[in-house]
């Protein structure tokens, strides 16, 4: 799983190899401060990342410093469907939430 920001055409990431469970609930969160710290949890807890694009990694491998993304005004904002027509739908339940403070 992955976290990925472009600004115009340049891109920065974190990416982390941990696996999705099958048939259970799990809680996927992205953090993004505005210090440009990104985190990626999975059911609370940080998952080691590796950084593409110019992303630098934290001494503990758990965060990266990452692009902000910039305030654009689109015309489909989807979740779960992709803005290319050639990729998949999401096949499975989720529940979506946007949080503007640390929980």
């Amino acid at each position: 799983m992955g976290y990925r920001v472009y600004l115009g055409s340049t891109q920065q990431s974190i990416m982390s190899s941990a696996v999705f469970p099958t048939k259970t609930w799990t809680r996927v969160t992205v953090m993004h401060t505005a210090a440009r710290l990104a985190t990626i949890l999975l059911d609370g807890v940080a998952q080691r990342v590796t950084a593409t694009g110019g992303a630098s990694l934290s001494a503990d491998k758990l965060s990266g410093t990452v692009l902000l993304p910039t305030g654009v005004r689109r015309k489909n904002n989807y979740i779960g469907k992709s803005n290319w027509k050639n990729d998949k739908l999401f096949k499975g339940k989720m529940k979506v939430g946007d949080y503007r403070a640390s929980l």
